[in-house]
C-alpha cells in the first residue's frame, strides 16, 4: 500500500543433522503461522551440519488432482567459504564462520583452533561498525560456540580482545564481558540458576543438533555428567 506498512514473518529453522522428514515439517510451519497471523511468512532453512549434510529446499505432495509444490531458501553453513565469509560486510557472516569453526572441535588441535576462534574476533572488533556492548556480546556467543577447555588459550585469547579494544574507556571488554554474565547470564534463551530451564534446553539440543556433549555442556552452562544424565532420561 502506497505510503503504509506491510508485514512479514520471517521463519528461520536452523537444522544440524539428518533428521527425515524435514522438509514437511517446514510446509507445516509455513500454513500454520500464516493461518494464526494472517500475513504472509517468509521461510530459510539453515543447515548447520557437516559439508554432506542433507539440504532439502522444497516440499513436494502430488495425489490424484492436487499438486502441492512449497519453495523455501536453504542456505547451508558451508556454502561460503572461510575467505568469502571474512570478506563480506556483514556480521551474520562471522556468526556463520563460528558455526565452521565449532564442527572442527576435537578434530584439530585446541590451539589452532584458538587462532580461528581470535581471527573471528579480530575482524569483528577492526571493522570498528559496533560498540563496547555489541562486541563483548559477540564474543560471549562467539566463546560458548566454538568452546575450548584449555584455560591457557582461553586466557591469551581473552588478552588478545582486550588489547585490540584498547584500554581508553573505563571498562574492559573483557570486565564488560563479565559484568554482562553476571547481569544476564549467556545470551542463549536461559534463565539465570534455574536448574529446570537447563534442563530443557538441553533436551533441546540433544534432540534437534549433532554437538557434542561437550559443546552442549558448555553452551548450556553445565557439567557434561549434567548432559549425559538428560541424554540417558531421553534414551539417546
Amino acid at each position: 500500500m502506497k505510503g503504509g506498512f506491510e508485514y512479514i514473518l520471517v521463519h528461520v529453522e536452523i537444522e544440524g543433522g539428518n533428521k527425515p522428514g524435514f522438509e514437511k515439517r517446514m510446509f507445516q510451519y509455513q500454513y500454520r503461522l500464516t493461518d494464526r497471523f494472517g500475513i504472509p511468512v517468509e521461510a530459510l532453512a539453515v543447515f548447520t551440519g557437516e559439508r554432506n549434510q542433507r539440504r532439502p529446499g522444497q516440499y513436494h505432495e502430488k495425489l490424484i488432482f492436487t499438486e502441492i509444490l512449497f519453495k523455501y531458501k536453504a542456505y547451508q553453513i558451508f556454502d561460503h567459504t572461510h575467505e568469502e565469509l571474512l570478506g563480506m560486510d556483514n556480521p551474520f557472516s562471522l556468526i556463520i564462520l563460528a558455526a565452521q569453526k565449532a564442527l572442527l572441535e576435537g578434530k584439530i588441535p585446541e590451539e589452532e583452533l584458538g587462532e580461528e576462534r581470535l581471527t573471528i574476533a579480530r575482524t569483528l572488533i577492526d571493522s570498528g561498525k559496533y560498540n563496547h556492548e555489541k562486541i563483548a556480546r559477540f564474543i560471549i556467543f562467539l566463546k560458548n560456540l566454538v568452546y575450548i577447555k584449555d584455560p591457557k588459550i582461553n586466557r591469551i585469547f581473552d588478552i588478545e580482545v582486550d588489547t585490540l579494544m584498547g584500554r581508553s574507556n573505563v571498562m574492559g571488554i573483557i570486565e564488560t564481558i563479565n559484568e554482562l554474565n553476571r547481569e544476564e547470564g549467556f545470551e542463549m534463551g536461559l534463565e539465570k540458576g534455574r536448574v529446570e530451564e537447563k534442563a530443557e534446553f538441553t533436551k533441546n539440543l540433544l534432540s534437534s543438533t549433532d554437538l557434542s556433549v561437550s559443546k552442549i555442556a558448555g553452551l548450556v552452562g553445565v557439567t557434561e555428567d549434567f548432559v549425559r544424565e538428560i541424554s540417558a532420561s531421553l534414551k539417546i
